[in-house]
């Protein structure tokens, strides 16, 4: 029971600043809820530090470039650089994933062995899926931040972009499952 509440509790602090990013932009605008964004990123990462005694490298890397890019945001009252912030951290991602099932350093491998047993190969297939994944959802956020107005790019973040990676997680999961059944 203990460990489905620090679940909870890590999905609520990685969801709750996109959810609160969401509701402000829709009644205060898009700045406005770039700064809630990063007040709630902030407080949602010293939470976790403090719940889960370590700060994971996802978040860690997320949270960095929404303070970054969400300050010059709020400061030069221009969204291009909160909505850029996606684009960036998948490219990062995509980047070393890609790079690491490459070279065989199974990077997820070290960062989720703690969660599954799994051999090489799945780690690497699993590398080369998210790498791609994340490439693919910079290329999204892009088409959407250069074609869409505020509202719009919000929409394909909510009605596209966040369903998308439940699905592709949710794929991942069962490809997973039946892995670590072999």
């Amino acid at each position: 029971m203990k460990k489905l509440s620090q679940t909870l509790l890590a999905v609520s602090l990685d969801f709750l600043p996109l959810v609160l990013f969401f509701l402000t932009n829709k009644f205060f605008g898009i700045i406005t809820g770039t700064l809630v964004y990063l007040i709630s990123t902030c407080l949602a990462t010293i939470i976790s530090l403090m719940t889960q005694k370590r700060l994971p490298l996802f978040a860690l890397v997320a949270g960095s470039m929404v303070v970054g890019l969400g300050l010059l945001t709020v400061f030069l009252n221009n969204p291009l650089f909160i909505k850029i912030q996606p684009t960036i951290t998948n490219l990062i991602f995509g980047a070393g994933l890609l790079f690491s099932a490459w070279k065989n350093l199974q990077v997820m491998k070290k960062f989720f062995s703690h969660m599954f047993v799994l051999t090489s190969d799945v780690w690497r297939n699993l590398e080369w899926r998210w790498g791609i994944f994340f490439i693919f959802l910079a290329l999204i956020n892009e088409v959407a931040r250069i074609q869409l107005d505020n509202d719009g790019w919000l929409a394909v973040k909510l009605f596209v972009v966040a369903p998308a990676t439940c699905i592709f997680a949710f794929i991942n999961l069962s490809y997973i499952r039946k892995s670590s059944n072999q």
